[in-house]
């Protein structure tokens, strides 16, 4: 019970001297009945887990000149999964020490000292097909300006506009005997119905420099949206390698149409993912409906690689739900999942019956009873 009390003195210290503090208590517990179709097993499946989290926020910076401190998300939490649980011996105990910040405030300039900052980018996001893996040019061009490098970073307030500036080091005076640094320029502006976001990044600046870019706008049109995004990235010597989105969305009369597609050159040559979500929820009450399809390199090899998603959902009555998930791809692998949900009947309770199958030419499936508590 020594390392306990330690750590109990350890809190009580800590809250004395904090300045806002969160207690969460979250649990969940299900009870599942299976039967294999397959192979004609059954048997039950006990889940549970428990957690009491204590989070601490230290005072923010609001105005004017001063220097700052702020820590956020420093948490203990008592996680208990089993039935052997040893508080005193520190079991289940998980410690977040928080992220830590620090600076100075010359309203409306914010320098931040600590900690280093953070060369990031991409604009450009893929539809998520698991098929589809090009990398992201703007990571990979960053991937070394975020390892060993310090210094200053530069948040400038213009009040639609927003102003970051990056400088860093590669390394301190007794590491950074080639004079390495790199820097770069953030900016992200609100007109109306349009938000822009533009990057660019270049370093080390000593030799062999590397430049990434990125550009995002998102523009809102009545019931139409449009996002678009653009990332380069060009190593010194090299060729410029990039990538590039655009997702339209139209929500009219309860029926909505998204269209994504994503350009990129993961070598040489010019290739395209898309994908086309189409959702009628809106046009029946208690009803839901979405289609999903996705392809990938169509440029390459067009439509060699597609998945094919359905999803239908009906409220039965209040409290009961059922819903359909079907789901086909271009090798004929055919997926369903049948689930009934019921709510409300038992407090903090839900009950779900499920019938799930991987690739119905191939399996029978599995039929399971879930009855899951959950607190709060």
């Amino acid at each position: 019970m020594k390392k306990l009390s330690i750590l109990l003195i350890g809190l009580l210290l800590v809250t004395g001297f904090a300045v806002a503090q969160e207690v969460a208590v979250t649990g969940e517990a299900t009870v599942t009945f299976g039967i294999d179709l397959d192979t004609n097993a059954t048997g039950f499946l006990n889940e549970g887990s428990a957690t009491y989290t204590l989070t601490w926020a230290g005072d923010g910076a609001s105005a004017g000149t001063q220097g700052w401190i702020t820590v956020d998300g420093w948490s203990i939490d008592v996680d208990s999964d089993d039935d052997d649980a040893d508080l005193a011996e520190m079991d289940d105990l998980e410690f977040a020490g928080g992220s830590v910040t620090a600076g100075w405030m010359f309203d409306p300039v914010t320098i931040t000292i600590y900690a280093a900052p953070g060369f990031s980018g991409g604009e450009a996001t893929g539809i998520g097909y698991e098929g589809a893996d090009p990398e992201d040019v703007v990571a990979v061009g960053l991937a070394a300006l975020n390892s060993g490098f310090y210094g200053l970073t530069f948040d400038v307030d213009l009040g639609a506009a927003a102003l970051t500036i990056l400088a860093a080091s590669d390394g301190d005076w007794t590491e950074n005997t080639a004079n390495d640094y790199v820097v770069g320029a953030e900016l992200g502006v609100t007109a109306g119905p349009a938000a822009i976001a533009a990057g660019v990044y270049a370093g080390p600046l000593s030799d062999a420099m590397n430049l990434a870019f990125d550009l995002g706008v998102d523009l809102t049109a009545g019931p139409a949206t449009v996002g678009i995004g653009f990332d380069g990235d060009m190593p010194s010597g090299g060729d410029l390698a990039w990538d590039a989105s655009l997702d339209v969305g139209l929500d009219v009369a309860g029926i909505g149409l998204d269209i994504g597609a994503y350009f990129y050159t993961p070598v040489a040559d010019l290739d395209m993912d898309a994908d086309v979500l189409l959702d009628l929820s809106g046009l029946v009450e208690a009803l839901t409906f979405t289609e999903l399809f996705q392809t990938v390199s169509i440029l390459g090899d067009a439509f060699a690689d597609w998945y094919s998603e359905t999803n239908v959902g009906y409220a039965i009555s209040d409290g009961v739900d059922a819903a359909v998930m079907f789901a086909i791809d271009d090798a004929s692998v055919i997926d369903l999942d049948v689930t009934v949900t019921l709510t409300g009947f038992v407090e903090n309770t839900v009950f779900e019956l499920m019938y799930s199958v991987d690739d119905i030419g191939n399996s029978l499936g599995v039929i399971t009873f879930a009855a899951t508590i959950s607190l709060p």
